[in-house]
């Protein structure tokens, strides 16, 4: 985001098309309702998320370069409110994934506010009022995995032409069951995320710490004569597992950017205190240990350990 800042620096946006997509961005961001589609298959097209983070990165900095801090104060948290709700609403892991790397633009773009001194202490105080911590159901991905299931059973639905030129040996031996694939899939994978994805944040850091996991997520294949039924199914619902533990973990390291967020609000309210001071005895703690957030005095950052390998989890000051 910095370096956005220094291209964009006094120099107004000019180009008539992004412009044009920056206004409509705008537009966007008024709505107060947000609903997805509930029929979708392999075949069913994404929307370009890349080409929409990218604007609403250039929108946001066009604010903090060429705008007043009030001016885009208000910005700022417009987008918040409108990307929270999608949050909350959305129903595909896409759509979440897509948000979560969105508010988290927008708390880095806060953070330089901050760190760059320009916000006066009226409107740091009217900051830290209206950031708030994910709710509970802003972090439940319980729906969004009920809906994974859902559309992955559309993956296996075959047609009559479909069943008719299938394997002859299916006749005989019953190498692959959709339905008991379904079934299967819900007890091993979609039951379990539901039960994980209910959990607060210092509970999903307790559910790691301990060996759960690799009870709840331990392969479905076992090669017993219970495997002769469905097998196909069964190791295609063992090669999933791994792809949506980290999604939990994503939703849960946000929340520990918002309160990374209010303690770097405090800190720079604080201005007389020491640094360690302020965090050692902020509200604004790490939200999987409960204990204080670290504190780097070389880089002179606040950070807390992340639980998804893609996430960052820190803040210059």
């Amino acid at each position: 985001m910095e370096q956005m800042h220094e291209e964009l620096s006094g120099k107004p946006i000019s180009d008539v098309r992004l412009v044009e997509q920056i206004s409509r961005y705008e537009k966007l961001i008024e709505f107060n309702d947000y609903k997805e589609v509930t029929q979708l298959d392999i075949n069913t097209p994404i929307g370009p998320y890349g080409t929409l983070l990218n604007i609403k990165r250039i929108y946001l900095s066009n604010a903090f370069v060429n705008q007043s801090s009030e001016q885009y104060l208000g910005v700022v948290i417009k987008d918040l409110l409108f990307w929270r709700m999608v949050l909350k609403k959305g129903h595909l892991l896409i759509t979440n994934m897509v948000t979560i790397a969105t508010l988290s633009d927008d708390i880095n773009s806060l953070s330089i506010a901050i760190k760059q001194s320009r916000l006066t202490v009226v409107q740091l105080n009217q900051l830290q009022g209206k950031i708030n911590p994910l709710s509970v159901n802003e972090i439940d991905l319980g729906r969004t995995f009920e809906f994974e299931f859902k559309y992955g059973m559309n993956m296996f639905m075959f047609g009559p032409e479909e069943a008719e030129s299938s394997i002859d040996l299916t006749e005989w031996v019953d190498f692959f069951q959709p339905q008991a694939t379904h079934n299967f899939k819900y007890l091993h994978i979609t039951k379990s995320l539901k039960k994980v994805a209910a959990l607060n944040t210092a509970e999903f850091y307790q559910y790691l710490e301990s060996d759960q996991p690799a009870e709840d997520f331990a392969s479905p294949v076992k090669w017993s004569p219970s495997m002769l039924y469905n097998p196909v199914g069964k190791i295609l619902v063992g090669i999933a597992i791994p792809a949506y533990t980290d999604y939990i973990a994503r939703v849960h390291d946000l929340n520990g950017m918002f309160y990374l967020l209010k303690l770097q609000i405090e800190i720079a309210l604080n201005p007389d205190r020491a640094v360690e001071q302020v965090i050692t005895n902020s509200q604004y703690s790490n939200p999987y240990t409960l204990k204080p957030m670290a504190y780097n005095s070389e880089s002179h950052s606040i950070y807390f350990e992340c639980k998804d390998k893609t996430s960052s989890c820190e803040l210059d000051l």
